[in-house]
């Protein structure tokens, strides 16, 4: 039974998320949101994005055949950023990009990522 609920939660968690912040204009309002629960939303979100950044450069060799490499191994981020850095990032790219806001916010915020901290 245990099985069976953590199964259920794995596979409808990917969709919890990516329905909660369809838009990067959806992730802004809370990055940008005084009360403590919205702002954590937002420095959850960006920092499982980072971290899924840092898994997949570790996991995968510059040369792999995987859909993430071209994506994620483009960041190169410091191991030392902070999730305050993070959120930073975020909201500076997102006013410098207003008219994008409406386009998916992972992939918005792996550009975010990918401009402040290009592999060279």
């Amino acid at each position: 039974m245990r099985r069976l609920f953590c199964i259920t939660i794995l596979i409808t968690l990917p969709n919890l998320v990516s329905a909660y912040y369809e838009t990067g204009q959806e992730l802004m309002r809370n990055c940008e949101s005084s009360e403590a629960p919205r702002w954590a939303l937002c420095r959850g979100f960006l920092t499982g994005i980072a971290d899924s950044i840092d898994t997949a450069r570790a996991e995968y060799p510059e040369d792999a055949e995987h859909p993430f490499f071209p994506t994620f191994t483009n960041v190169c981020k410091p191991e030392d950023v902070t999730r305050g850095k993070l959120v930073k990032v975020w909201i500076e790219w997102a006013n410098r990009h207003p008219q994008m806001l409406r386009e998916s916010a992972a992939r918005l915020v792996i550009a975010a990522f990918t401009e402040e901290w290009p592999c060279v």
